[in-house]
């Protein structure tokens, strides 16, 4: 990834990555998984795909959810790095 070169380019010292995956295997309320397929298809109208054809995804979507074979996994990556504070 282009960041731990960049904030070590800028002067940042001590620059590490953890990525923290987890997975949601139902799409409630209150399930990164829901909100991430509306955005997902939002952005995909945005960009030409027919309302349609995201409508219907996203209905492929909650059926498997309604048939216990959906799942979502997500890796962000949490990067930290600390600032040299010699330098002004």
């Amino acid at each position: 990834m282009e960041l731990p070169g960049k904030l070590i380019a800028a002067g940042f010292n001590g620059v590490a990555q953890k990525p923290i995956a987890f997975i949601n295997g139902t799409m409630h309320e209150n399930a990164f998984a829901l909100w991430a397929t509306k955005l997902v298809a939002a952005f995909a109208i945005a960009k030409g795909v027919r309302d349609e054809d995201a409508a219907d995804w996203i209905d492929q979507l909650e059926k498997a959810d309604a048939e216990g074979r959906f799942g979502f996994v997500s890796v962000p990556v949490l990067t930290t790095a600390t600032a040299d504070s010699t330098s002004s």
